[in-house]
């Protein structure tokens, strides 16, 4: 194997790794005091993370960089975006005759948008077309009732 030199990574993809070894000690945690393995996902955001955590199962984690993701979301199936796998992801397979993120992502938004409750969520849908949502990750802890 070719060694790795700390300038083959950027400064984001270096807060990356970075962040790879906070959750490779979490996941190790989870094993340790609580019995069970899990997998983990670290990217430049939550959409992204997700995906990368469903790649490689069970008991690994992926990190996916910035320059990576257009390979990622070109073949990924329009299903595995969050929000398309019902009746909207039906419909733009139907309507627009896009099977895949990539070919998503090559619709544009004046042609997107008719087949989306309006503008804004055409761009929303756009964007995880393109692994650039931004959707927040939330404390599901603090907003349990």
């Amino acid at each position: 194997a070719a060694a790795v030199s700390r300038g083959d990574y950027d400064a984001g993809e270096r807060l990356l790794l970075a962040a790879a070894v906070v959750v490779s000690r979490a996941r190790r945690a989870v094993t340790d005091e609580l019995g069970f393995t899990c997998s983990g996902g670290v990217a430049p955001n939550k959409q992204l993370a997700k995906l990368g955590c469903g790649l490689h199962k069970p008991n690994q984690q992926t990190v996916v960089f910035p320059r990576h993701v257009a390979g990622l979301l070109r073949d990924l199936p329009l299903d595995r975006l969050a929000g398309l796998g019902g009746d909207l992801g039906r419909r733009l397979k139907d309507e627009l005759g896009v099977n895949t993120a990539g070919e998503l992502a090559a619709v544009p938004l004046h042609r997107l948008a008719p087949h989306c409750a309006d503008e804004a969520h055409a761009r929303t849908v756009l964007a995880m077309a393109t692994g650039q949502h931004a959707d927040p990750v939330k404390d599901q802890a603090a907003s349990a009732p």
